[in-house]
């Protein structure tokens, strides 16, 4: 194998792992309480509903499974907890996208003044203050698309520039 060859397998690399990064997304879970049941909604990051999505509820301090079912054809699941503490919600769509998230119920609940809308954490928190990572999720899939194509024609065209110049040379 020669250098040109080592080369162009190279950006053959850079290129596929530059799609994938555009092109992949996660699962968002969303739960709000809706005494005296637990709703929770399942949507890929842009904002599509997953519907038929399994979800398994574990209620505080066990390891037993509380309830599983299957998201509604809006993405939302519900169900009834029946004690207070850190209630653990896992997702999963079968098809390698999975999302966990804890939900903590205190008395409140129990005894509603008014509903409370809670977000699972969308990326881990940032490690220095003011630092936020950058995610696609509020992006649109076409534009994404146009990105990822993009940045494949741009570093395609940087490639033929140095080769045509080690050519000429």
């Amino acid at each position: 194998m020669n250098t040109s060859d080592l080369k162009m397998l190279l950006v053959i690399f850079l290129l596929l792992l530059v799609s994938v990064q555009v092109f992949s997304h996660g699962v968002e879970l969303k739960a709000e309480e809706k005494p005296p049941f637990m709703v929770v909604r399942a949507a890929y990051s842009g904002h599509h509903e997953i519907p038929g999505m399994k979800m398994m509820i574990y209620s505080p301090d066990s390891e037993k499974l509380f309830q599983e079912g299957k998201t509604d054809i809006h993405g939302k699941f519900s169900f009834t907890p029946d004690q207070t503490g850190t209630w653990k919600i896992i997702a999963d769509d079968g098809m390698g996208h999975k999302k966990s998230m804890e939900i903590s119920l205190s008395e409140r609940f129990f005894s509603p003044e008014e509903e409370i809308a809670i977000e699972a954490p969308l990326a881990e928190p940032p490690t220095a203050e003011g630092i936020q990572e950058f995610t696609f999720a509020g992006i649109p899939s076409l534009y994404r698309i146009i990105f990822g194509l993009a940045i494949i024609m741009g570093l395609t065209g940087i490639f033929f520039a140095i080769m045509s110049k080690k050519k000429t040379q």
